[in-house]
């Protein structure tokens, strides 16, 4: 069997402890998992199968680094790692996006029983979350700032084919701007994270999944980065 380094990292065991005949034993956890879902993804975002796919390493929960056939490398994250729902939205956002430098790119997805998947294999990045920074340069925020501001154009400027808001076709978009779902991968900024969701603080629920929620989030993000220079 092979060796994964950090693979129960990636993939918890958990088990609770109960007291059974006056004993202390331990049981699997009573909680509902999640389970694969369908393919929101068009033709364009190929389908692998898990025996495709050479795991070297965990990265995070349930998101492990993997090898595709073709020896390129990506980062499996799993279904199990997040509610469906947001799994699917990551999924429908990034699918057909075209690629920008900074923005977190969707290379196939993974195939489950039944045709479902159960995991997005997205961009594996070297580096940190931006939220991981105590200071930075000005000419780094100032960079930053500017990647941010492309990479939020681009993703407005693809709208979603066969979804419609108001007779009009439905943005791309962030969903949960802050800074914990940027990395900064060899001095240059990627955003992350599609699922849609928010963070209060930094988008207000009101906003959710909308344009003037991400660029709400954009003014906080960037007044965080001036700090960050204040601090250097």
């Amino acid at each position: 069997m092979q060796a994964v380094p950090d693979f129960y990292l990636a993939a918890p065991v958990k088990r609770q402890l109960k007291t059974v005949g006056g004993e202390v034993v331990s049981c699997p956890l009573e909680q509902k998992q999640c389970v694969p879902v369908d393919n929101p993804c068009g033709p364009e975002v190929p389908v692998f199968s898990k025996k495709d796919l050479k795991v070297v390493a965990g990265v995070a929960r349930y998101v492990f680094k993997v090898v595709l056939p073709d020896g390129s490398v990506c980062c499996n994250k799993q279904i199990y790692r997040c509610d469906p729902v947001d799994f699917k939205c990551e999924a429908t956002m990034l699918a057909g996006l075209r690629p920008h430098p900074n923005i977190v790119a969707l290379h196939g997805v993974v195939a489950a029983e039944s045709g479902k998947i159960d995991g997005l294999l997205l961009t594996c990045m070297d580096g940190v979350l931006l939220s991981s920074l105590t200071s930075a340069s000005a000419a780094s925020v100032t960079k930053w700032k500017e990647q941010l501001t492309s990479a939020l154009d681009h993703l407005h400027g693809h709208k979603l084919a066969g979804l419609t808001s108001d007779k009009e076709p439905k943005s791309r978009t962030w969903g949960d701007a802050k800074p914990q779902n940027i990395f900064i991968n060899g001095g240059e900024l990627v955003i992350i994270d599609f699922g849609g969701t928010y963070t209060d603080g930094w988008v207000d629920e009101d906003k959710t999944g909308t344009v003037a929620g991400d660029n709400q989030g954009k003014k906080k993000i960037f007044s965080w980065l001036d700090d960050l220079v204040d601090r250097h």
